[in-house]
């Protein structure tokens, strides 16, 4: 039976303590074998967990945060913190520590949770306590005096960190109010976000999320998601060359900033039945808000050279160079599972391109910014020789240059000229039999002259070649950055495969495909045609039937420019005298000539 403490002395104790704390230590007995401090009982819920740091950047410690949620001081002296599953580990804590009604504790394994030395001090310091990440059956509680010598429960939270997908060095804090049932529930629980009100400590340049000691701040987004079409994809680099990397960039549409934390961008080819390369927007990896009318720079993995300095690096998605492709943007619908809805797609097929504009983005014309407009090609637009932003070197040493405008206002698309009219171009010079072997047979070209009184466009325009007898073969002309003639200019075009031919410097503006091949010896026409209303356009036509001195041109004598006079071969001679011609193209005893791009030697 245990002794009791004399009535004079109970009372003297009550004089002079009137107001006990809760959790205070009491003593039985007076005697030097009592030894057994029975603690004041702390009530179940008494504190509250809020806030959970388990896996911590590295070097950093573990804490836990909880709030009296009584009226009264409560002390932690007596209490124990425990964690439970796989490894079960405990603290019991023997220091007085009192908390102030509604305050907050700390209970971690440092010190102090801050940059420097003494900056956010913990309440307990704990040892032994390790909260694992990985284990579904992880929690930690805290186990406080029952007023009999033994503990109880006042309030657990179970965990399993890398499930619930809570990143590294950022705190996990409970919403709502302190309930040690509300936070039982992971839905009443965020993530510490990546913002500058969350950072409590930087170590070595690494950011620690969290709000120890203090009240929680969930994500502040930088606005809502953006709707369809608020936000359009406007640019993309999708060939690069080495040292540069892929990127593209989006634009606001709307007047209030968005935000894409939470949305992903995807690519895949159009006839692909597997599933697309996606990227979540994670505002820890880079900036997602998009003000209004502004541009989010997205690049490959890395910076773009010195002066380029993206919004957001991406590691997961790849641009094909060969195959049509879809990019897309989407974001998750709200109360949904696994639902997304579409905020902007385009299309995009560089194999019409290829490698000879590498390094140059594709770009909506700023004229065309929104989500319908950016899905038509005559919409986009390759990037101008004077945009300009990267330069780098091949393995020769000799200069490779990126085009575009990364994360800047778009130029406006050229709007190209009209194509020529019937009989504004005509073919004046044509070397249909280049010289023997040692040059090879196919260094084949020709040129035109343009009559009209206007600048015209022949991207898009065709040459056809025949012999009388099927349909006759054909090259569009494909020039991503236009192909304009001026009145009395002589554009020249020359067979792609004349290697020699261009490597003597032939003036050409254009290489047509191996499709167009002169048979040197036989009938056969020549031609250019221009899509037109209602029906294509035949610009100028020519009919030849051999007879050619091998190395010299085909040329219209001055005086017969036009569609009506070339038709009639009368008009056009081969001069065999050499000295006239402005170009010549000699490889070992072989050789070429002509007046590419200039007046013809016949008289």
């Amino acid at each position: 039976m245990p002794r009791r403490l004399p009535l004079l002395l109970l009372l003297s104790i009550a004089l002079a303590i009137p107001t006990l704390l809760v959790g205070c230590p009491t003593t039985p007995g007076g005697g030097d074998d009592d030894d057994v401090t029975i603690y004041g009982e702390v009530d179940a819920g008494a504190f509250v967990i809020t806030e959970i740091l388990a896996n911590p950047n590295v070097g950093r410690p573990e804490f836990i945060e909880v709030v009296n949620t009584t009226g009264e001081v409560v002390n932690l002296q007596g209490c124990k913190v425990a964690d439970a599953g796989a490894g079960e580990h405990e603290y019991s804590i023997g220091a007085d520590v009192p908390v102030q009604p509604g305050a907050r504790a700390l209970l971690g394994a440092a010190e102090y949770l801050g940059t420097n030395e003494g900056e956010i001090p913990v309440d307990v310091v704990w040892s032994d306590i390790t909260l694992a990440q990985s284990d579904e059956l992880e929690s930690v509680g805290l186990f406080c005096p029952d007023g009999t010598g033994a503990r109880r429960v006042i309030d657990e939270v179970a965990f399993h960190w890398s499930g619930l997908e809570l990143r590294r060095g950022h705190a996990w804090q409970l919403v709502a109010e302190p309930d040690p049932v509300t936070n039982d529930d992971p839905t009443n629980w965020c993530e510490a976000p990546t913002q500058d009100d969350t950072i409590y400590a930087v170590v070595d340049g690494v950011p620690d999320y969290g709000t120890p000691g203090a009240a929680t701040i969930c994500e502040t987004p930088g606005g809502p998601p953006p709707g369809p079409g608020d936000v359009v994809i406007s640019e993309i680099l999708i060939d690069e060359f080495a040292g540069l990397v892929e990127w593209f960039e989006v634009h606001s549409t709307v007047d209030s900033p968005v935000d894409l934390r939470g949305c992903r961008f995807a690519d895949i080819a159009q006839d692909s039945d597997g599933d697309p390369n996606l990227h979540t927007m994670d505002a820890e990896v880079g900036q997602t808000t998009v003000q209004p009318g502004d541009f989010l720079l997205l690049v490959k993995g890395e910076l773009l050279g010195d002066s380029i300095i993206p919004d957001y690096q991406y590691g997961s998605l790849g641009f094909n160079n060969s195959e049509l492709q879809w990019l897309w943007l989407e974001c998750p619908e709200e109360g949904e599972d696994d639902s997304w809805y579409e905020v902007d797609r385009i299309a995009y097929d560089w194999g019409a391109f290829g490698s000879s504009f590498e390094g140059r983005s594709l770009s909506l014309s700023s004229t065309l910014l929104d989500a319908t407009a950016n899905d038509l090609d005559t919409s986009w637009c390759l990037a101008q020789d004077g945009d300009a932003f990267f330069e780098a070197e091949d393995d020769e040493g000799e200069p490779l240059i990126a085009y575009g405008t990364p994360g800047e206002a778009n130029p406006e698309c050229p709007v190209p000229p009209p194509f020529p009219e019937a009989g504004h171009l005509v073919f004046t010079e044509v070397l249909a039999k280049s010289a023997g072997a040692e040059i090879g047979h196919n260094e084949e070209w020709f040129e035109m002259l343009h009559v009209g009184n206007n600048e015209v466009g022949l991207a898009g325009c065709w040459f056809s070649n025949g012999d009388g007898e099927g349909l006759p073969d054909q090259h569009v002309i494909e020039a991503p950055l236009g192909l304009t003639v001026q009145p009395s200019e002589r554009p020249v075009f020359v067979k792609s495969s004349a290697s020699d031919t261009i490597d003597c410097g032939l003036p050409y503006v254009y290489e047509y495909g191996t499709n167009i091949s002169f048979n040197n010896d036989s009938f056969e026409s020549l031609a250019l045609w221009c899509p037109g209303e209602p029906e294509d356009v035949l610009v100028d036509e020519i009919t030849f039937d051999g007879g050619f001195e091998s190395g010299f041109p085909w040329q219209l004598m001055n005086g017969s420019e036009t569609a009506a006079a070339n038709d009639d071969p009368l008009n056009w001679c081969v001069d065999v005298d050499d000295s006239g011609y402005s170009w010549q193209c000699t490889v070992g005893l072989e050789t070429n000539y002509g007046t590419p791009g200039e007046p013809s030697t016949c008289p």
